[in-house]
């Protein structure tokens, strides 16, 4: 018969081994997390230097529009990456959304970190600004080239981020603006 000291040992042992695989999952999530996020940043910034080598020179309203747009896109995608890890409409979306008022109401200033705090909230704040600033210029967008794909921008972004997951979603409004800009720059001057 066994004793209760080795039966306490095993329920022991088996308490230890399910906190060691939970902590090994959550470490290979982050660092599947943050594979994703690195990459993100990496795409993100190549597109930034690639807009900010190709200053706007001309006065074409609507190309500035386009130029414009797809700085606030960009703009928009960097802040979103670290903060997109879920976006779903939830008791947590909702209470970031009040705890964002009150520190605009109580500080009159939000930082990174702040966003950091609230990123279910803010994380979908960026993306949905992408994603409108994208549908601002649509039409022109299908003018440039008949094969962008813009159907992203059929759907509502909240039901894109919530059926798709955020990274996905982020991945393809960054793909979407990565493709309006290589079709864009052939029509601005370098000088």
């Amino acid at each position: 018969m066994k004793s209760q000291k080795d039966t306490g040992k095993k329920a022991s042992s088996k308490i230890v081994s399910a906190t060691n695989n939970t902590e090994l999952a959550d470490f290979q999530a982050t660092n599947e997390r943050y594979d994703w996020l690195l990459n993100a940043r990496h795409v993100n910034q190549q597109l930034t230097h690639d807009l900010y080598k190709r200053k706007y020179h001309k006065k074409d309203p609507s190309q500035w529009k386009m130029y414009s747009v797809l700085v606030a896109s960009t703009f928009s995608l960097w802040r979103a990456a670290p903060l997109n890890k879920t976006v779903k409409d939830s008791d947590q979306f909702r209470e970031d959304a009040y705890e964002l008022l009150n520190r605009l109401v109580r500080d009159n200033a939000i930082t990174y970190t702040q966003d950091k705090q609230l990123e279910e909230w803010m994380g979908g704040y960026y993306m949905r600004n992408c994603y409108l600033r994208l549908r601002q210029i649509k039409k022109a967008i299908q003018v440039l080239d008949k094969n962008i794909d813009v159907s992203i921008l059929d759907n509502d972004i909240f039901t894109n981020l919530i059926s798709m997951k955020p990274q996905k979603c982020w991945t393809e409004l960054h793909e979407l603006s990565r493709s309006i800009f290589d079709e864009f720059a052939k029509t601005l001057s370098d000088k």
